[in-house]
This record gives C-alpha cells, sequence and structure tokens, in this order.
C-alpha cells in the first residue's frame, strides 16, 4: 500500500510540473498540496495538517481500519470526502480498491488552504490525472461544491462560479439547503457497511440545532455521542460504523503517524 501511494505521488507530481503548477510546502513531493489562497478557497487550512494528510502512512491505516472492522472484499463503502484533502481522500480511495470493496465515493469540489484549491487544477482534475495514471478506477457517484451548506456559501462568487465550469460533464449536485444535500447522500447509505467522511463536510455533521462536534476516528452505534441529524447520525442510527477524520493532530498520534514529520521532511 504504502509503495503504491509514493509511487502515485511521484507520477501525481510529475504531471504538475508538466503543467507548470510547482507545489510548493510539499515535503513528500505527492502532488496534493495546493495554495494558502486562491479564488476557489473555502475557508483557512492548517498547512501542517495538510503535509500531515500526505504521508503514505493514511493508506496503511485504513487497511488497519478495514480489518479492525471486518470490511471485506465486495463489501459496499460510503465514502463522503472534502477536496481539502486531497492526500487522505486518494489514501482511502486506493485502500479500497486493495481491499476489492465496493465504493460509492462523492466528493465536494471546494477546498480549504492548502488543499486542492487551485482553480486549474482542481479535485476533479486531480484523480483525472491519477485515473489516467493507472493508480485507481473508481469514479464519483456525484459531486457537491461543498464549503457553507455544501454550496460553497463561503467561497468568492467567481471561484463558485469556476468549479461549477469546471463539472461539465460530471454529476454535480446543487441543492437550495443542506437539509436537500443530507438527504441526498443518505440515499447511499442503506447496505453499506461503513460509512467514512474525510475533511469538514457540512452534510456529516448535520444542520439546525442538531449539528454535531463529532471527534475524529472510528465512531461505532452505540457510542455515548450526540451523532446529529447529518449523515453521521443516520449511518449509526442504521447501526452502520463510520470513521470520521477531520482534526489530524491527535488522530495521528492516536494512529503511529507523525504529526510533525513534514516539517522535519522540509529541514532534512
Amino acid at each position: 500500500m504504502y509503495e503504491k501511494l509514493e509511487d502515485a505521488q511521484r507520477y501525481l507530481y510529475h504531471e504538475l510540473e508538466a503543467r507548470n503548477i510547482h507545489p510548493e510546502n510539499d515535503p513528500f513531493k505527492s502532488g496534493f498540496i495546493g495554495l494558502n489562497d486562491s479564488i476557489t478557497t473555502t475557508t483557512k487550512g492548517s498547512l501542517t495538517s495538510k503535509q500531515c494528510s500526505t504521508d503514505p502512512l493514511w493508506g496503511v491505516q485504513f487497511l488497519r481500519w478495514f480489518d479492525e472492522l471486518g470490511i471485506k472484499s465486495g463489501d459496499k463503502v460510503f465514502l463522503s470526502v472534502s477536496s481539502s484533502f486531497p492526500g487522505l481522500d486518494y489514501s482511502c480511495i486506493a485502500a479500497c480498491e486493495m481491499r476489492g470493496l465496493n465504493p460509492v465515493l462523492c466528493v465536494s469540489l471546494g477546498a480549504s488552504s492548502w488543499g486542492a484549491n487551485r482553480p486549474d487544477m482542481n479535485m476533479a482534475d486531480i484523480l483525472d490525472v491519477l485515473r489516467a495514471g493507472g493508480y485507481m478506477n473508481i469514479q464519483p457517484e456525484f459531486w457537491t461544491l461543498g464549503g457553507l451548506n455544501e454550496n460553497a456559501d463561503n467561497m468568492n462568487p467567481k471561484g463558485r462560479e469556476i468549479l461549477i465550469s469546471s463539472m461539465k460533464g460530471r454529476n454535480l449536485e446543487i441543492r437550495s439547503t443542506l437539509q436537500e444535500i443530507v438527504a441526498l447522500k443518505a440515499q447511499h447509505i442503506p447496505g453499506s457497511k461503513l460509512v467514512i467522511n474525510i475533511g469538514g463536510n457540512a452534510s456529516f455533521m448535520g444542520y439546525g440545532d442538531n449539528f454535531a462536534d463529532i471527534p475524529s476516528g472510528v465512531i461505532m452505534p452505540g457510542d455515548n455521542i450526540d451523532f446529529g441529524n447529518g449523515l453521521a447520525g443516520i449511518a449509526l442510527k442504521a447501526g452502520i460504523p463510520f470513521i470520521n477524520i477531520r482534526s489530524l493532530k491527535g488522530l495521528a498520534e492516536k494512529c503511529g503517524i507523525n504529526y510533525s514529520i513534514a516539517s522535519e521532511k522540509i529541514r532534512g
């Protein structure tokens, strides 16, 4: 798993260089580090977290989680991922494909700082490059705009239009309310053996007074946590475990992944 991810990162980084896109602050030379700010950026993000998220060890960790939860070949897994963490998104996809799982992928397009926030190289472009290189097969079931209310309401309006224009020929789902986005994604939960959230997808936490600040890591049905009315609550009420990946520092330490390795690599 580790070697596959390293190879994919080398390929992606080389492709970005060929397009005159030079990712700075990318110690693993992964190609997954974006810009500090851009017209298609949703919110401020942590560079250290984004660097940590490119560590190929995350792919190994996903395999460990699958084994711990008894997820096996052929099982349906619903993935709701944010473009804020493209490295983690790809690690999850690669791990699913290595295990022979049946992943249903939904990607929110907007990204925070240092994520897939380049107007000329968004998450759709990154996945296209990796697919063309033979590093993945899955196509997203659908896309949302992400950001506030998963409608990019906290993005520069021109940036929002750039993202919409880039989705021609893809299944971009735009709804007027977050509640509608939650209902759309919830249709894919039945039959899933596991639900995974990567990043700050609003639909996972819920809306209104039932918004839930859900901890990172593996959450099991019956855990004494207020799961809110978002996808997390829907999955757990259905008896389906989920993995929530948002705050990387504590989670990385728990998983034995060095959160500060990025800065050490830069110094080296």
